[in-house]
């Protein structure tokens, strides 16, 4: 599958997709799978329960027992975002033995779990200004590692995309004409999402800029050295942290329509109201 270069995290993911499918499925040769098979896995997957296997609700039993409560149960299953992520797996280890001629098509082909624009709206609402207060509490949004601590601030203050954030060099931070901000121009969304955000001035009071001066000094090259690069770049290991640790652990806002990208929404809601005009916002 090419594996060259992959993170342990999405290897493990991966391994994950498979370890499913197989199970739900059988264990049969590559070229005998069909569409059914990934219609039967996609079927899955709409009630499977996140984070199932950390669950002690179904803690030992097999994909197929799983998937039997989860009905029974009516569990909301998993978010559009990760069920495209699971079928992506598939879609590329079948592309990659089309390639190569082993089999004579993907059984994926045809296959997508949602549209664009129904994916934002049932995955990623605005925060509410209660939960903005719990996210930015003291006692919880403490300084641990810098990505941790800066990334929801300037995602709240700029609606940046965590990718954008994650994969910031220094020479991205900029003054021009007395104004601070971030040029976001590397692997963007699109042409479109390149552009020049502002910092706040509780940015800088919050002193980003003294931190910045602190990493030019070290001579580290990105704004947040030491991030983990899967396929789709630093923002990953970001929202995992987030999503996964911060948010419904740490936060309690358990909400499946609350993720790191909600900071986006509530960039663009505010700007609304003070009629602000938005390029590109919200997606």
């Amino acid at each position: 599958m090419g594996g060259q270069n992959r993170s342990k995290k999405n290897l493990l993911d991966t391994e994950n997709t498979f370890a499913i499918f197989l199970a739900l499925v059988g264990d049969k040769p590559t070229q005998a799978c069909t569409a059914d098979d990934i219609d039967t896995f996609m079927a899955a997957m709409r009630v499977w329960p996140a984070n199932a296997s950390k669950k002690p609700a179904y803690r030992g039993l097999t994909p197929r027992e799983v998937v039997a409560k989860a009905k029974r149960e009516r569990t909301p299953g998993l978010a559009p975002r990760t069920r495209e992520k699971h079928l992506d797996r598939l879609r590329l280890f079948f592309g990659t033995w089309l390639k190569r001629k082993k089999v004579d098509f993907n059984p994926c082909d045809g296959f997508q779990v949602t549209s664009k624009a129904e994916d934002e709206s049932q995955t990623r609402e605005p925060f509410s200004p209660a939960e903005l207060r719990t996210l930015f509490s003291p006692d919880k949004l403490v300084y641990t590692l810098p990505h941790k601590y800066w990334t929801p601030i300037l995602a709240l203050y700029t609606g940046a995309r965590v990718n954008e954030l994650g994969q910031l060099h220094v020479e991205d931070v900029e003054e021009i004409a007395g104004i601070w901000g971030l040029h976001i121009r590397r692997k963007t969304k699109n042409c479109a999402s390149r552009r020049f955000a502002p910092l706040h001035p509780e940015l800088i009071r919050l002193s980003f800029l003294d931190y910045l001066v602190d990493v030019k000094k070290a001579r580290f090259e990105h704004v947040f050295p030491g991030l983990t690069w899967g396929d789709n770049g630093p923002g990953d290991s970001i929202g995992d942290w987030f999503n996964r640790t911060y948010l419904r652990k740490t936060c309690g806002i358990t909400s499946p329509t609350k993720v790191f990208h909600s900071f986006r929404h509530s960039f663009a809601t505010a700007a609304e109201r003070a009629s602000v005009p938005t390029v590109g916002l919200p997606s």
